[in-house]
């Protein structure tokens, strides 16, 4: 095999890695705003409620 043959898949190997973790950040960054939202919301209204 050449160098370069080694050193492209080498990078190609790791430039999926990469994506896929970047990807899966990005999916649990997206769950987590939507579960602080979500108990922001709850707060507020557990808050709205207590004053009633």
């Amino acid at each position: 095999m050449d160098w370069r043959n080694i050193i492209r898949n080498l990078l190609g190997v790791i430039i999926t890695i990469f994506r896929m973790i970047l990807i899966g950040l990005f999916y649990i960054a997206k769950f987590m705003l939507i579960f602080f939202i979500l108990l922001f919301f709850g707060v507020l209204i557990s808050q709205n409620k207590k004053r009633w």
